[in-house]
């Protein structure tokens, strides 16, 4: 008997383990990019009320969400969508414009669900070549064709933590063909700025094919909850509300998402600090001849001294055994020598310093 077929190949995903430690050390997991500081308290309470009418479905149209999303950025509710995760929203867009054969276009070394967006639609991926880890404009332009329907620019990019100039950024809002649609993931954008995202959604009422997605998942601590949203020509809103689900934003979510912006000061505080923390956890780790990527994010790309005959695996596995904090290597082609680390509180920085410093000093206590 045949069995039923589907019109996509699986590909391999990688589950992380999470174990105790063997020494009882507690984690510290900073291989996810997650902001170690737990939300502001009032936002912790206003989902605390809401779960008590947990037998009560969420606004379906996120509608008092939107609203204040709309009057902290000055934008029109009707511009913005929200979604489970900018992560749904990114990829609504591309069931939106692709289809088999279609090509979605990226930078060398971006965001790897571009990647898997396009191939479940059976869209090729373009790459388009970089200037030292870093998306560069006339590389883009130079690779779009009639086939080209999305791009997408993450700004500033995961894994490696950098973006073009702002200047470059809007050169590619004005020069890109009007056909293709340009969506810019702020997942990371808040760490270059309010300002720097405010002048990005400033562009999408005069581009028809501009798109700005953002997430409450990083500088606003709700990594848990799946929320984002994105703000893009009304044209595109009407067909974005037709692909997502009915009910796609949960119901904690959503206050969890007002009383955030309410309390935007909190927030802005923590993104001061980790911007602090890169820097000090930054020039220690080269201080000790680590070379570390230049970073607009809450995580820095990291590999070992050119001298070091070691891998990337044995500086992980030792930072582990010793101090209980899990990296990621990374694995996109062209970056296997690197592990990427997201910035923790200044006492878990402090402790990566410490023992980053013992794994190059003492080589032999690493074996």
């Amino acid at each position: 008997m045949s069995a039923p077929q589907p019109y996509i190949d699986a590909l391999k995903i990688t589950e992380t383990l999470r174990v105790p430690h063997p020494k009882g050390l507690p984690l510290i997991d900073l291989s996810l990019n997650e902001s170690p500081f737990a939300p502001p308290q009032a936002v912790l309470d206003a989902i605390c009320q809401r779960a008590a009418r947990g037998n009560k479905y969420g606004d379906p149209f996120s509608t008092d969400l939107r609203t204040a999303l709309a009057h902290t950025y000055n934008l029109p509710i009707e511009t913005i969508i929200c979604g489970n995760g900018s992560e749904e929203l990114v990829d609504l867009i591309a069931r939106a414009f692709v289809r088999p054969g279609d090509e979605i276009l990226m930078s060398q070394n971006g965001f790897y669900q571009f990647q898997l967006i396009a191939h479940r639609l059976g869209a090729k991926v373009i790459r388009a070549p970089e200037s030292t880890l870093t998306a560069d404009v006339d590389s883009i332009l130079s690779c779009v064709t009639d086939r080209t329907k999305v791009i997408y620019l993450a700004l500033p990019n995961n894994p490696t933590g950098t973006m073009p100039t702002e200047e470059e950024i809007h050169r590619l809002i004005d020069e890109l063909p009007s056909h293709v649609v340009l969506v810019a993931d702020l997942a990371y954008g808040e760490f270059v700025g309010f300002d720097f995202c405010q002048r990005l959604h400033d562009r999408v009422a005069d581009h028809p094919n501009l798109i700005v997605t953002r997430t409450f998942s990083k500088a606003f601590s709700l990594a848990a909850y799946r929320l984002g949203w994105c703000n893009v020509p009304v044209a595109i809103a009407a067909v974005l509300n037709t692909l997502r689900a009915i009910a796609n934003v949960n119901a904690l979510a959503q206050v969890a998402g007002i009383a955030a912006l309410e309390h935007r000061a909190s927030i802005v505080e923590n993104i001061d600090t980790l911007n602090l923390e890169r820097t000090r956890v930054t020039q220690g780790l080269q201080s000790h001849g680590y070379r570390v990527e230049p970073s607009q994010t809450n995580f820095i790309l990291v590999t070992l001294p050119a001298s070091d005959p070691r891998d990337v695996d044995d500086w992980g596995a030792y930072l582990y055994a010793q101090s209980g904090i899990v990296l990621r290597r990374v694995r996109e082609p062209g970056l296997q020598h690197y592990a990427r680390l997201c910035l923790g509180t200044p006492d878990q920085n402090g402790l990566l310093l410490e023992h980053a410093g013992k794994f190059i000093t003492d080589p032999s206590s690493a074996n």
